[in-house]
């Protein structure tokens, strides 16, 4: 009976490290997946707050472009700071994965198209509409007065 026991009691042994080996190394893949999760959840909210920086700076703009108040051209601006910032955020959030590295290069060049348009055309429309209605109606200066 005593032969029996060294070889069973070894047998439960090894039953009982590998159940133990098993559960630590689920333990570890579960802990790396919530990680993951984790992860890409701090990535979606610092996109869905990217999107929110741009949505207000473009509102501003709008808003600037009809009032002419200095006051939505700052807003304009510190959005679009805001927004940099959140590139960069997403950026290092990302930065193990090149494809999203490649997303975010092209979308710092559109961010910079549209900081641009707006720096090239600070004209209120209101303005705008004024000078081309005068034009329109009463000529260009240069038709009225001969110059």
């Amino acid at each position: 009976m005593t032969t029996y026991r060294a070889p069973t009691t070894a047998m439960a042994l090894l039953i009982v490290a590998s159940a133990g080996f098993t559960s630590y190394r689920s333990s570890l893949q579960s802990d790396m997946e919530r990680r993951w999760v984790s992860r890409t959840h701090l990535v979606l909210e610092s996109l869905d707050d990217f999107v929110t920086s741009v949505d207000d700076a473009d509102a501003a703009r709008n808003a600037f472009s009809w009032k002419g108040d200095e006051n939505l051209l700052l807003q304009y601006r510190r959005d679009m700071e805001r927004s940099a910032a959140q590139v960069a955020e997403l950026r290092r959030l990302t930065a193990d994965n090149s494809t999203q590295q490649r997303a975010l290069d092209q979308l710092q060049i559109d961010l910079r198209d549209f900081e641009k348009q707006t720096e090239d055309d600070k004209t209120p429309i209101p303005g705008r509409l004024e000078a081309s209605y005068v034009a329109e109606h009463h000529g260009t200066p240069q038709d009225r007065f001969g110059v």
